[in-house]
């Protein structure tokens, strides 16, 4: 369990961003930092579904739990609706193996935004 925590905010009020920093120092002297925001996902900025996440500052990919997910980690979050601009990638659940567990999943991508900013490849 973390010692010391301490969370700070960054934004750009004009483009709608915040993103904000946890720091957890655990007892050990161990330092864990992460970034968390909100992202829009959809057609666009306005009419985007939102979304809190955990920004992985060593992965191109995130994933959303979809309205067919059950599972009891799905119930505390919002589920994404598919789009008009959603593409399906795969045809078959892929399985992705993490260190704190696994999901399996078809998977798409969409549009996404920070604020009212469109996130390019």
């Amino acid at each position: 369990m973390p010692s010391r925590f301490r969370e700070a905010g960054k934004g750009d009020a004009d483009k709608g961003i915040t993103l904000i920093l946890k720091e957890f120092r655990f007892a050990d002297d161990k330092l864990m930092i992460s970034y968390y925001g909100e992202v829009g996902v959809g057609e666009d900025a306005k009419s985007a579904q939102r979304f809190k996440v955990l920004f992985d500052t060593g992965s191109t990919d995130f994933f959303l739990s979809d309205e067919s997910c059950e599972t009891p980690s799905c119930l505390n979050h919002n589920k994404y609706h598919k789009t008009k601009t959603f593409k399906e990638l795969t045809d078959e659940p892929q399985e992705i193996e993490y260190i704190s567990g696994s999901l399996k999943s078809n998977i798409g991508s969409d549009n996404v935004f920070l604020g009212d900013i469109l996130v390019r490849d």
